[in-house]
């Protein structure tokens, strides 16, 4: 499940530390030994002592769960990491258009970006749940990383099209314009190689418009 990037208050911290202190309090007395049901042990005018100590104590507690709350809230919402299994599973639940817009409102379509151009095939075949939902900036974002995705892993980068944007997005993938040439060499080899029956019309497309650049 997909993370808010808006930190909730909570009250974890001072409530942990309030309880430690109440358990020490009821467990321990002034001379240090433990009682099993938490009652005074020794001499007269142990309990006023006792109970100064259990307030100093209840301070400090509050002090620590203060501190622990106020560096979990400050956390950046950037450094709360989501897996593919995140997003395939908010895909599950809650459909393509919610999870992209929490993906915009998370901010972290650049985090799938990087995934994507890095040719990680978990993250590609989420795609097609999630572009035809995408905003302009970020469907074009996400097809340069495909582009640059095709020579490392070119099945998945050409199964992550969907459908409607099947054709549009082949133009754009395979398209050596501002490319290297490293690039469409590496594309053409892997390329070469066959793709299971569903996928061979999408590499014979790609395969043509790479070596009619290349005769070009």
């Amino acid at each position: 499940m997909l993370i808010s990037a808006t930190p909730k208050k909570t009250e974890t911290g001072s409530k942990s530390g309030q309880n430690a202190a109440t358990h020490v309090c009821r467990a321990v007395s002034l001379e240090g030994y433990l009682h099993p049901k938490g009652r005074d042990i020794g001499r007269p005018g142990i309990s006023r002592n006792r109970n100064t100590l259990c307030a100093v104590l209840a301070g400090i507690s509050m002090l620590c769960g203060l501190f622990a709350t106020t560096a979990s809230a400050q956390k950046p919402a950037e450094a709360q990491f989501i897996r593919a299994a995140d997003v395939e599973h908010a895909i599950h639940h809650h459909g393509g258009r919610v999870t992209a817009l929490m993906l915009s409102r998370n901010h972290e379509w650049p985090r799938v970006r990087r995934a994507v151009a890095a040719g990680w095939g978990n993250w590609e075949k989420l795609l097609p749940a999630l572009l035809p939902y995408s905003d302009p900036s970020t469907l074009k974002s996400m097809m340069s990383a495909l582009s640059h995705a095709l020579p490392i892993n070119p099945e998945a980068t050409l199964a992550a099209l969907p459908p409607e944007m099947e054709s549009s997005g082949l133009r754009y993938i395979c398209s050596p314009a501002q490319k290297k040439p490293e690039w469409r060499e590496r594309s053409l080899i892997k390329l070469s190689s066959p793709m299971p029956l569903q996928m061979e019309a999408r590499r014979h497309h790609c395969l043509k418009s790479l070596q009619a650049e290349s005769e070009a």
